[in-house]
């Protein structure tokens, strides 16, 4: 089907994707100030992060004596690990891909290919992940920030308790900055998505018919929209990797996208979980060391 064979509101002819009245220099321009601003704001946010938080961590940072009769808490399953390393390797090709392009890599071609087979990858990972979650084990809920999680967040701010107030509140399975993450993460995959699908001749009739009335005006915001998600998304990956490898409270948790399993021990400081869950902690806590045993999540 040809440009001018659309049908109904947004019949547009043939010429206006032969002529347009955006400057692809303006949009490579804002593009590259975009990345700029990207880098620069996420390099100082980290570095502040680290002076003032990671670091005094990393100098206090020591190894826990075991405790709990040595038990294992089961926070991943191997599909989920597999999952994470697939989705892992997907993004990094599309974003290995893509800045190529961006940044003129003169076999734009091939590289596209690459970039199209990571794509439906990426886009298979994340289907399974969603049934896997939401459909065969309904942990959707996990996700969600209720008005208690966001007092206790407030709670757990430093400087929030004086002296003789109650300990901090636990986290639920999920943190509330690693739920906010996420649905950060999400919102900005769903628009490289949908301006991925703009920019792909092939389904751009069919995802993008509200831009069809600017023509290729259009077609060369969505390019400008699919970089500046791409830079985000690079900036939320790096930061990713930064809050799991150089802040010490977060390394029991990283331990467990290859294993599956945390100390207990290391996730009961920071983690609630369901009564039956709790009771099986209390359980354990008095137990003399008998070897290692696993504790499934609620």
């Amino acid at each position: 089907m040809g440009a001018g064979e659309f049908s109904g509101k947004f019949q547009k002819t043939v010429e206006a994707f032969t002529l347009q009245s955006l400057d692809p220099t303006d949009l490579n321009r804002l593009a590259s100030d975009a990345l700029f601003w990207v880098v620069v704001l996420t390099g100082a946010f980290l570095a502040v992060h680290f002076f003032f938080s990671a670091l005094p961590g990393l100098k206090g940072a020591r190894s826990e004596e075991g405790s709990m009769n040595d038990a294992q808490f089961q926070r991943r399953d191997a599909a989920k690990i597999l999952f994470h390393w697939v989705n892992f390797g997907a993004i990094v090709s599309l974003i290995f891909t893509g800045l190529l392009m961006f940044f003129g890599d003169p076999d734009t071609a091939g590289l596209f290919e690459w970039h199209l087979w990571a794509a439906w990858i990426f886009l298979a990972g994340l289907a399974f992940h969603i049934w896997y979650v939401t459909i065969r084990f309904k942990h959707f809920h996990r996700m969600w920030v209720t008005l208690g999680d966001l007092r206790d967040a407030m709670k757990r701010m430093p400087g929030a308790g004086g002296a003789g107030a109650e300990p901090a509140p636990k986290h639920g399975f999920y943190k509330v900055e690693q739920i906010a993450y996420h649905w950060g993460l999400a919102a900005v995959v769903l628009g490289l998505v949908i301006t991925g699908f703009i920019l792909w001749e092939p389904s751009r009739i069919y995802v993008a018919a509200f831009w069809m009335p600017w023509g290729w005006d259009g077609i060369f915001v969505a390019r400008l929209l699919h970089e500046i998600f791409t830079f985000l998304l690079v900036a939320m990956i790096v930061a990713h990797v930064y809050f799991a490898v150089a802040v010490p409270k977060n390394w029991y948790v990283l331990k467990s996208i290859f294993t599956g399993r945390v100390r207990l021990s290391s996730y009961v400081k920071q983690h609630r979980g369901s009564p039956e869950f709790e009771s099986r902690v209390k359980d354990l806590e008095g137990a003399p060391t008998a070897g290692m045993e696993e504790v499934r999540s609620d």
